[in-house]
C-alpha cells in the first residue's frame, strides 16, 4: 500500500507535462476503491482513458528459464485483471490502460523490515480506512525519504488493456507458466494466474504515450489503444 501510495503520487507528477500541454486534466477515482485509479480527461471533460497505476519492484529470478524473458524486463499482470480491463472498456467504449512504474531494487521486504509488528497487528484486525492510515503516516518517517527518492527516478511505462489481452492469446503457453506446470496450484499456493510481459518490446514510456496524445490527438490514440497498438 505504502508502494502504491508513492507510485501515484509519482504519476501525478509525472502527469504535469501531459497536462500543461494541451487542455488535458487528471480524475482522481482512487476513493471509488475500483480497477481504475484516474482517468485522463480532454479539454471538455471527456474521458481519454482509464488509468490503472502499477507498481513493480520484485524481480521474478527465474523468468528466462519460465518465459524466456530478462528478469529486468519483465512485468507479471495477473490474467483476470487484463479480463476484467477489457470487459470494462467494451462496456463504456473507454479504452483503459496500465501505467507500470519499475524500481527492480526495491522488493516489498524493505519496506517490511520498517514496520513494527504493532503497526501489522493494527492493519490486521482494523479497516482499510485504518490501514490506509498507517500506511501514510509511515511515509512521513525519516527512512521513507529514500524510498520516495528512488521511486521518483523511475519511468512509467504503458501498456493497453486491449494489447495486453492480444499478447495473451498470441503468446499463451510461453507467458503464461502456470499453464505448463503441473499442479500449479498446489506449488506456487496464493499464486495467481500471470501474464508475463515485456517492459522494453512491449510497452512505451509514458512520456512518449504523452507525445502521442499531444502531436497525433485523442482520436488516433484512442483507436490505438482500442486496436491494441499502444
Amino acid at each position: 500500500m505504502m508502494l502504491g501510495f508513492l507510485a501515484e503520487a509519482h504519476f501525478e507528477g509525472s502527469a504535469q507535462h501531459l497536462l500543461h500541454s494541451g487542455g488535458f486534466s487528471i480524475s482522481d477515482d482512487r476513493a471509488a476503491s475500483t480497477d481504475t485509479d484516474y482517468r485522463l480527461l480532454d479539454a471538455e471533460n471527456r474521458t481519454v482513458c482509464r488509468l490503472n497505476i502499477k507498481f513493480h519492484g520484485t524481480l521474478f529470478r527465474a523468468a528466462k528459464e519460465y518465459v524466456g524473458l530478462e528478469p529486468e524486463d519483465c512485468f507479471a499482470l495477473a490474467t483476470y485483471k487484463i479480463s476484467t480491463a477489457l470487459q470494462r472498456q467494451q462496456i463504456e467504449a473507454v479504452p483503459y490502460v496500465f501505467l507500470v512504474v519499475t524500481v527492480p531494487s526495491l522488493p516489498r521486504s524493505y519496506i517490511e523490515g520498517h514496520i513494527t509488528e504493532d503497526a501489522v497487528w493494527l492493519a490486521s484486525v482494523s479497516s482499510r480506512a485504518i490501514e490506509e492510515t498507517i500506511a501514510r503516516q509511515l511515509l512521513t518517517e525519516p527512512w521513507a525519504e529514500g524510498l520516495k527518492a528512488q521511486i521518483e527516478r523511475a519511468q512509467f511505462r504503458v501498456i493497453s488493456a486491449s494489447r495486453a489481452h492480444r499478447l495473451l492469446h498470441e503468446k499463451l503457453f510461453e507467458r503464461v507458466f502456470a499453464l505448463r506446470v503441473k499442479a500449479f496450484n498446489w506449488t506456487f499456493r496464493g499464486a495467481e494466474i500471470d501474464m508475463h510481459l515485456s517492459l522494453n518490446s512491449e510497452m512505451i514510456l509514458f512520456s512518449e504515450f504523452g507525445d502521442n496524445i499531444t502531436q497525433r490527438g485523442v482520436r488516433e490514440v484512442a483507436i490505438r489503444l482500442d486496436r491494441g497498438e499502444i
